[in-house]
């Protein structure tokens, strides 16, 4: 069985596209196959009530705690340019590896339709969304 390494450069490339570069050429040393990157952007955040205390039963994690005000705050640093994804794509091509993306929001769909970007990777917390699930898979890419 042949293993597919993947790097995940999340957030760690603070919005810069030099960093993410440095950081995409990197991953391609390392023998990865597969790098990815993280669709976010600050202004598309909705507020929804179940993350806002999270919740545990029996010990048990049913709701991730991600407040929205401590989430904006984090995020608005990251927020990147129009032209981050296609950056990431082109960069993730030349160094001869496939790029992946995790979309957060609806609005991702259309930032991702004319990319070409490889395969989805649905973040745990939106895995039960239907609706997000059904948008996405109209982009007829692995998930």
């Amino acid at each position: 069985m042949q293993k597919k390494l993947i790097l995940e450069i999340c957030q760690n490339h603070n919005g810069s596209s030099k960093l993410l570069k440095e950081m995409v050429h990197a991953a391609s040393e390392t023998g990865a196959k597969y790098v990815k990157i993280q669709d976010i952007n600050s202004k598309e955040l909705t507020k929804r009530l179940r993350f806002e205390s999270g919740k545990i039963k029996n010990r048990k994690l049913l709701v991730i705690k991600r407040p929205y005000m401590s989430e904006l705050n984090r995020l608005k640093k990251l927020d990147m340019k129009r032209e981050f994804i296609s950056n990431f794509v082109d960069y993730s091509i030349k160094y001869g590896l496939i790029p992946m993306v995790t979309p957060f929001t609806y609005n991702s769909f259309n930032r991702l339709k004319n990319q070409k970007v490889k395969a989805i990777k649905i973040a745990s917390y939106d895995c039960s969304s239907v609706k997000f699930l059904e948008k996405f898979s109209k982009l007829k890419l692995p998930m």
